[in-house]
Formats: structure tokens, C-alpha cells, sequence
């Protein structure tokens, strides 16, 4: 699973807190502003208030499900009105609702339990963003693996998989030297990882062996 966007929006339809990943995204596409940040976390408030309202069926929640050919929105609304909401590539759904749950766990720890943290208020802690990051990193393929490529003598393309530590961002594991063709059989598995987790690939350098 990759996750795109991470956002919690208080009861007011306020931005309190807002991560994203730009590793998984192609670098071709402009990231959000700050001010498209907040338009998006205030649509999507009013989106789920106004569906829970239409609802015949009565204490209806709002939307928490939105899925397109190129993403999936799942949101997860507290019994406070905070909501939690991924944008990811789409995948198993029971991976998105594990992952909410355990960033509303850690709102609840870093957050709610936090004296000097007002309700509503934006969410301004290192550990909180830390244990974040290593949340992410644990339960989804996000930016701690990349796909890279290289062009051979016969200008076929021979990939390599690796894998950043979510800390310090060196390389901890990385696959096989990348000396297999197109047709080889671990090349096609790295094409499905691809596929499956929307890594993207990036050319590099042809290596001296």
C-alpha cells in the first residue's frame, strides 16, 4: 500500500495536521500549497456533513469512502468529530482502517493527553510526527522503497528495488545487482511490485562492475 496524503481536520472543518509523501508521486506534479491544503480539508468537511445529512438512514455517518481508477480517500471520524483521512493507492481496505485507527491511538497519545495542547488547535510535536513517520513507514510501502533502472548495452532497461531506513534515510536493503534483462523473471517481479505499490521508476547511471 502507498500512501499519498495523510490528513486530520478538526470539528470546524479546520486543517489541524497534514503529511505527505512526494517520493511515490511523480516529481512532475506540483505539490499542494498550504492554502490548497486547507481548501481540500474544508471541502471534504463540508462533503461528509451534507452526505450525512441526505442519509434516509438516520445517525448516518458521512462519507468514508472514495475510491477512483487512480487513488482511494478513507476517512475515520472520532467520537470527539476529529476526522483522520488517507489518501493511498488503491488497496486493501483493511490496511487503510488499521492504519487510521493507529494514528487516532497516536493523537490520542501525543495530543489529547498533551497539556499544553488545545482542542482544535493545530498539532505542532516532534514526537508526534516522529511516531508518525515510523507508523507510515511500518504499515505501508511508502516512500522507504524506490524502483530504479538503468539502460544496458541493448538499451533494454535492468531494475533494482531498494529500501530507506524511515530515519536516517540510508539504504538498508537493496535487491540482487541490477544484471537482469526485461524478460528476466525477478526483473518481471519487480515490475509487478511496481504496479502493485505505484513505485516509480527512475533512471539512473549504468553501474561499473
Amino acid at each position: 500500500m502507498t500512501v499519498y496524503h495523510l490528513l486530520i481536520i478538526n470539528r470546524a472543518g479546520s486543517l489541524i495536521y497534514d503529511w505527505e509523501n512526494r517520493r511515490s508521486v511523480d516529481p512532475q506534479i506540483a505539490p499542494l500549497s498550504a492554502n490548497e491544503k486547507i481548501i481540500l480539508a474544508s471541502i471534504f468537511h463540508s462533503l461528509y456533513t451534507i452526505a450525512s445529512q441526505l442519509s434516509p438512514v438516520a445517525k448516518s455517518s458521512g462519507v468514508e469512502v472514495l475510491e477512483t481508477s487512480q487513488f482511494r480517500l478513507q476517512c475515520f471520524q472520532s467520537f470527539t468529530g476529529i476526522k483522520f483521512v488517507v489518501i493511498s493507492a488503491y488497496t486493501n481496505t483493511q490496511n487503510v482502517e488499521s492504519l487510521l485507527r493507529k494514528i487516532y491511538e497516536l493523537y490520542a497519545d501525543y495530543a489529547l493527553k498533551n497539556p499544553f495542547y488545545s482542542i482544535d488547535m493545530p498539532i505542532r510535536a516532534e514526537k508526534f510526527d516522529a511516531s508518525m513517520k515510523i507508523v507510515i513507514e511500518r504499515n505501508c510501502f511508502v516512500s522507504s522503497m524506490y524502483l530504479k533502472y538503468y539502460l544496458d548495452a541493448q538499451g533494454n532497461r535492468v531494475y533494482t528495488l531498494k529500501k530507506q531506513d524511515p530515519i536516517n534515510g540510508h539504504n538498508t536493503f537493496s535487491a540482487h545487482p541490477a544484471r537482469f534483462s526485461p524478460e528476466d523473471k525477478f526483473s518481471k517481479y519487480r515490475l509487478i511490485i511496481k504496479k502493485r505499490f505505484g513505485l516509480l521508476p527512475t533512471q539512473t547511471e549504468a553501474p561499473n562492475y
